[in-house]
């Protein structure tokens, strides 16, 4: 697969902002029997919007496995005030499956409930062809926090309007994800063009400290990106060899990732949710 310009990717953006969305005509429909499930559990397959209460901070994975969900759960493990992670992609493509400490059923509107420590957990128990499909998540006075575990490829997300991409866009900032490598530094590049002019981005990058980083990564690293890094807002979070091979479970999140979330909250500079000195 070739490179996507920069160029490119502003023009799709520019279409996205006047309406004109070519990828829609592309999206599958969704299979009868798929379509027969979601209107037999009472909700239509197209859904318009979600008018969160509490605090949004979508993380967004630039590239497939970049480690968004990790990211994600961690961010809410730290965080000081009651908060919940809401995975939005289809259970085929969940990261939480096997992550929550305690189940607590799924909800009328198709959410799996549980708990991650002191954190709430919820994701998506059918499949969907497009975020459009996506079921708002479920209301609750619990919690103050939702971190949007979005799970969708930047194309797919902004390609069509729903709930999900406009929680992105109206989120005052937004949480990138991407590893440290060639690829996935282009990828950030073109994620922050998407985002430039609706939200600030805090980045999380994935891998070995910077210092390591090899110079082919290093020279890699995008004009948006640079600027990020330059006001604090590139955070890097080590990559975990156990968590890289058996994924997200029930164990215990370990206390440099923990660690780099705290840091992400302070370059997110959300005082409410952010730990206080001394704590992982």
């Amino acid at each position: 697969m070739s490179a996507v310009e920069v160029g490119e990717l502003k023009r799709a953006w520019n279409a996205v902002q006047a309406g004109e969305f070519r990828c829609p005509t592309r999206v599958p429909a969704p299979e009868p029997e798929m379509a027969v499930k979601a209107a037999s559990a009472g909700r239509p397959i197209q859904h318009e919007s979600w008018q969160p209460t509490d605090t949004v901070i979508p993380v967004l994975g630039c590239h497939g496995w970049a480690g968004a969900t990790t990211v994600a759960v961690a961010l809410a493990t730290v965080a000081t005030a009651p908060a919940r992670v809401v995975e939005t992609c289809g259970v085929a493509a969940s990261g939480l499956t096997a992550c929550a400490t305690a189940e607590l059923g799924v909800s009328s509107e198709g959410w799996s409930r549980g708990t991650f420590e002191s954190a709430g957990l919820e994701h998506a128990t059918d499949l969907f062809a497009h975020p459009g499909e996506v079921p708002p998540p479920t209301p609750s006075d619990k919690y103050t926090l939702t971190i949007l575990d979005v799970g969708w490829e930047s194309s797919q997300l902004f390609c069509q309007d729903s709930w999900v991409t406009q929680t992105v866009l109206a989120a005052p900032q937004v949480v990138l994800v991407t590893s440290a490598t060639v690829p996935g530094l282009r990828r950030l590049e073109g994620v922050l063009h998407l985002l430039s002019e609706h939200t600030d981005a805090v980045i999380a990058v994935v891998g070995p400290p910077r210092r390591r980083w090899p110079r082919h990564v290093r020279h890699s690293l995008g004009a948006k990106a640079k600027e990020a890094d330059q006001s604090g807002h590139l955070v890097d979070v080590p990559q975990d060899a156990t968590l890289a091979t058996r994924g997200l479970d029930s164990s215990p999140l370990p206390s440099h990732v923990l660690a780099s979330a705290t840091k992400v909250f302070k370059a997110l500079d959300l005082d409410l949710f952010t730990p206080t000195e001394g704590t992982p």
